[in-house]
Parts: C-alpha cells; structure tokens; sequence
C-alpha cells in the first residue's frame, strides 16, 4: 500500500506523466460511452404501433400493430406493449378498452386493452356498419341519479364554457342533436343494470352515423376549451313528437355549432378525429 501511495506521489510530482494518465483515461471514457451508444443503437428495443385508429372494442390482432425500434433507455420508461408480450396481445382475445383510443401510428399502451367482454362489446344486429357506437362519459349526476336507462331517449346538448384560447367570449348551451335513443348504460365496460346493486354509471352508449360519431369525438377530445356533451332525458310524451321524424334528429344550430368545433379542432390536429371505413 505505502509503495502504491509512493508511485501516485512520483506520478503527481511528474507533469509529463500526470499529462498521459489523465489522457488515457479520458480516452478510455470516451470509448466506453461510444461503445454504449454504438450498441444502442445496433440493438434497439421493439415496441408496437397501430396500424390504423383503433376505438372500444377493436380487436388486437397482428394485422392492426406493427412493430418500430425505440431506444432501450427510453423503453424502460414506456407501459407499453413489448416483444415478450405480442404473442398474448394478438391471440384474439384482447381489445381496446371502453373509453380509449389508440391513434393511426400511436403506441399501443397496456393500459388501453382489456380481455373482458371483447367478444360481445358491440354484437347486436341493429348495428350493421352504417352506426358507430359513441360512449358519452358521465357521472352519477349527469346520468340524474341514474334515471336514464336503456331504451329511453335523450336530447344531446352542447355547452361551451367562455374561453379566451377558444375565441368564445360567453357561454353557450345549446340542442346539438335531438331524440337519440340510449342503447346501453356501462360502468366500466360493465352493463350497469346487469349489477345487483346497480353500479353508478360512467358511459351512455347510443348509435350515430359516421360524420355525427366524428364531431362527437372532437368535441370530446376539446375540454380543455370549455366544450361538454350534457344529456338530457326526454319522457314518452315528448318522443311522440318524433315518431315520425326518426332517431338522432340534428338541431337547428347543429351547422352553425359544428363549424366551430372543426374550427376550434384546427388549433391542434390532435383533436380530430376520423373513423375508420
């Protein structure tokens, strides 16, 4: 020991061959850090993408993910679906969850599937590819204490708090889409009244064509700019005035309200929606 402390003195003392040292240890850093980066990048991570926007319900399978390269580092940090879990996911027996989305190219989270009720999340022959299914996130309030139920109608009304980042100086409330007919009422991708007791509902389910589904989900995805979806029921005497005219009924104030929506949905693209064909 006493000799290796005298061999650091003489090396300390000695410019020239405190100079090298010091360069050979820098070198050998350096290399150690290239090299790190170097096998980095030959031997990144694999994660997986959508192919295509995928909603509640969508299937997993290996035709709807693809696979990208992401750095290691940054993996570890990521939930997401990895190359040890691809096997499981695209067996057919995983789905998107109710109440989650996965955009065209977006990474698919291990939060946003679920192997409960993937099988019979939209089977029903009333739905043959010309409605979309749209999922309205509600309370215990907004359902009114659990009094809408499956089979009744609502009135859609859209509120819109006023918002400077939205150019929207007063509030609005006003009929969005009239007489829509509820189809199921979810706790968690659960049927509420299928529970004993009765769970306090989080989504109304009812159907939309392909363009009104589209505005829907942008309105949705624009809270940030003081937009809600509010419902309100409507009893058997106010749906008699309707036998004739149909289901899911546009307002007089639906052009007028939908043009500002896709206006407001253009200060960020992430907030549009398209459903797929």
């Amino acid at each position: 020991m006493t000799q290796f402390v005298n061999y650091l003195r003489s090396i300390a003392s000695n410019k020239k061959a405190l100079g090298g040292l010091i360069i050979i240890v820098v070198t050998i850093v350096i290399w150690v850090v290239y090299n790190n980066l170097v096998s980095t990048g030959k031997n990144p991570g694999t994660v997986y993408i959508a192919k295509k926007a995928l909603y509640p319900g969508d299937i997993i399978t290996a035709e709807s993910i693809g696979r990208a390269n992401v750095s290691k580092k940054f993996l570890s940090k990521l939930d997401v679906v990895k190359q040890g879990d691809y096997g499981k996911i695209v067996s057919g027996d995983y789905c998107i969850k109710e109440g989650y989305s996965i955009p065209n190219n977006g990474l698919v989270y291990l939060d946003a599937l679920t192997s409960e009720n993937c099988n019979n999340l939209y089977e029903d022959e009333e739905f043959d590819g010309t409605y979309y299914i749209y999922h309205l996130s509600v309370n215990n309030t907004l359902s009114y204490g659990n009094s809408i139920l499956p089979g009744s109608y609502i009135d859609l009304y859209l509120r819109i708090e006023a918002n400077s980042r939205a150019g929207n100086n007063r509030m609005v409330f006003q009929n969005f889409i009239k007489h829509i007919k509820v189809y199921k009422v979810m706790n968690k991708g659960k049927d509420v009244f299928a529970q004993d007791p009765y769970d306090i509902p989080t989504h109304l389910w009812f159907k939309v064509v392909k363009e009104d589904w589209e505005v829907l989900k942008s309105i949705e995805k624009l809270s940030g700019y003081g937009f809600r979806l509010v419902p309100i029921p409507r009893g058997a005497s106010y749906s008699e005035k309707f036998q004739n005219e149909g289901e899911n009924i546009k307002s007089e104030e639906f052009s007028r309200l939908k043009q500002y929506v896709d206006s407001v949905s253009m200060m960020n693209t992430d907030y549009t929606y398209v459903a797929d064909e």
